[in-house]
């Protein structure tokens, strides 16, 4: 897990490209009401995940088949260098 910490949604896609991670999930809130707060997906490529593919994700939670790990065989957390200011830096170049 690379955890960005908070970050805006352009900023998690690019920091998918810059780390060359498989995907994203990004806990998302944003304007709306509570009950609207949830995951955003992205893709290999940094993009918010289309529709279709979402509702490919949210079947395969809801069937339950898929393995899981156990709380001691997660792997590990490490806080890439700076993604905001890299996402910056390359906005400005």
């Amino acid at each position: 897990v690379e955890d960005i910490g908070i970050a805006p949604t352009p900023t998690c896609g690019f920091a998918v490209r810059l780390q060359g991670a498989a995907g994203a999930v990004q806990i998302t809130a944003s304007h709306n009401p509570a009950p609207w707060n949830g995951l955003k997906m992205f893709g290999h490529d940094g993009a918010v995940l289309s529709a279709s593919d979402g509702a490919k994700v949210r079947a395969l939670y809801e069937a339950g088949g898929f393995p899981r790990a156990a709380w001691d065989g997660i792997g590990q957390m490490r806080v890439p260098p700076d993604v905001q200011a890299e996402h910056a830096k390359a906005v400005l170049d």
